[in-house]
């Protein structure tokens, strides 16, 4: 017979928060303090803000703060989108989070896209291999006006861009004005 082979969705087997099937992570919603920040104590809370930021469930000024250090393993997605700019505070608490990005497209950063929001007491170990423009630790492209405070990044950024890269140590991209008081970049960029 000719008739279509209909494909079948295998469900997710999810064990210590990760999937044995398909190796994602388990997104998980974290609870909010009494400030209204959500509290990201480990991956699968930011794979949940990440993820909510980014299909609207919640508001892109959404707060979090982390609650602990963080590797986001083989983890390879950003906060915020360009149809989904982060416009909340993301206050890093003091703690860490480790990336490992394997990119082919522009603006591999932890944020991808902030737009009138703020990065504060946060470092951001790791690297990130590119092969396209605008990578940075902290955000790949900034708009309007961002603030980041208190921060390091300590991200070497692997590129095989050949010409005008237009990497940064903590903004990729800058289209407005950015606020950086009191940050480092203990990095490298090749």
């Amino acid at each position: 017979s000719n008739s279509p082979v209909s494909e079948t969705e295998i469900p997710h087997n999810y064990e210590n928060g990760k999937c044995t099937v398909c190796g994602i992570y388990e997104p998980i919603e974290p609870s909010k303090n009494t400030e209204n920040y959500f509290e990201i104590k480990n991956i699968n809370n930011f794979v949940w803000f990440r993820n909510s930021i980014d299909d609207g469930t919640i508001a892109i000024n959404s707060n979090a703060k982390l609650m602990t250090d963080i590797d986001l393993g083989n983890y390879n997605e950003s906060i915020g989108s360009d149809d989904k700019k982060y416009a909340g505070i993301f206050d890093g608490n003091g703690y860490s989070i480790t990336i490992k990005y394997n990119r082919t497209t522009e603006r591999a950063a932890l944020f991808e896209y902030i737009e009138g929001g703020t990065v504060k007491n946060l470092t951001v170990n790791g690297t990130i291999n590119t092969s396209a423009k605008y990578a940075a630790g902290i955000a790949a492209q900034a708009v309007t006006k961002i603030t980041i405070e208190n921060c390091i990044s300590n991200v070497t950024i692997n590129s095989t861009v050949t010409g005008d890269g237009t990497h940064g140590g903590l903004i990729g991209n800058c289209d407005a004005e950015a606020a950086i008081n009191n940050c480092a970049f203990t990095g490298a960029i090749n």
